[in-house]
């Protein structure tokens, strides 16, 4: 090592490129805690991708079986009880597949390209590294599909959550 190279300003693993808060706490756990304010706290900051898309509808959940069809067909298994829509999941389907995968990842990213803007927008009002990981990933998606997000609150859907009428309100049982 050079004496100009150990002299740098060396940076810990799991900061994130910023420096350690006063509080003490390790890197790594303020790494975790920086991590779930970010994308666990605001839908709207999700990793989740079809959720822009779909929100809490059916559709999601059949956008979802799709994906998990897709990445079985190319031999890909999502582990640990991760959604298939999770962006770092469809990353790594996209980069280590197969040509045929490679494709259907970059398919697929362009698809989801609408989400991924929002989401560095979103990233970007909040001044946190994670905004450039994901410019990054956008610098590499070609812009063909047009498909829009919506700009108000996600679709929901309200099919079955009345309970069933009760005789009192007129209804048969």
């Amino acid at each position: 090592m050079t004496a100009s190279a150990s002299s740098a300003t060396t940076r810990r693993p799991g900061t994130c490129g910023r420096s350690s808060s006063t509080s003490g706490a390790p890197p790594a756990r303020e790494a975790e805690q920086h991590y779930v304010e970010v994308f666990d706290i605001r839908p709207r900051r999700g990793l989740y991708l079809t959720w822009y898309l779909h929100g809490d509808t059916r559709l999601r959940g059949g956008a979802l079986a799709e994906l998990v069809g897709l990445y079985r067909s190319h031999d890909f298994r999502v582990e640990g009880g991760e959604l298939p829509d999770y962006l770092p999941v469809l990353l790594e389907f996209t980069a280590t597949g197969g040509p045929a995968a490679v494709r259907e990842g970059e398919r697929l990213l362009a698809r989801f390209r609408p989400a991924l803007e929002l989401l560095a927008r979103k990233l970007d009002d909040i001044t946190t590294p994670y905004a450039g990981a994901v410019r990054g990933v956008l610098s590499t998606v070609p812009r063909e599909h047009r498909q829009e997000i919506p700009v108000g609150p996600p679709p929901r859907e309200h099919v079955g959550l009345d309970p069933y009428p009760s005789a009192a309100r007129g209804g048969n049982r």
